[in-house]
């Protein structure tokens, strides 16, 4: 009768996946730490932008804050036919 061995073999055809999956979740890791950058970056930009923005809004609800009576009623008012103010 013929010898049967019947001990457990199967860890010597696993591969190791260590080495592939470290080196993925590497990559991934600088990736992560590329797309942190561009953020920040893009915050500093989007940050004087809304800063430059609201100073340019500033000035000119300023200018028309001054001018405000004379684009409404003219710089001459006066009642005309069918004015509001006539009572």
């Amino acid at each position: 009768m013929a010898d049967v061995d019947i001990a457990p073999n199967f860890g010597l055809e696993l591969k190791d996946g260590f080495k592939t999956a470290n080196a993925w979740v590497a990559n991934g890791i600088i990736w992560l730490d590329d797309i942190q950058s561009f953020y920040r970056e893009r915050s500093v930009i989007e940050k004087e932008y809304s800063a430059k923005l609201n100073a340019l809004a500033k000035k000119y609800y300023e200018k028309k804050a001054k001018k405000s009576s004379s684009l409404s009623v003219g710089d001459t008012p006066s009642m005309t036919p069918g004015s509001l103010e006539r009572y």
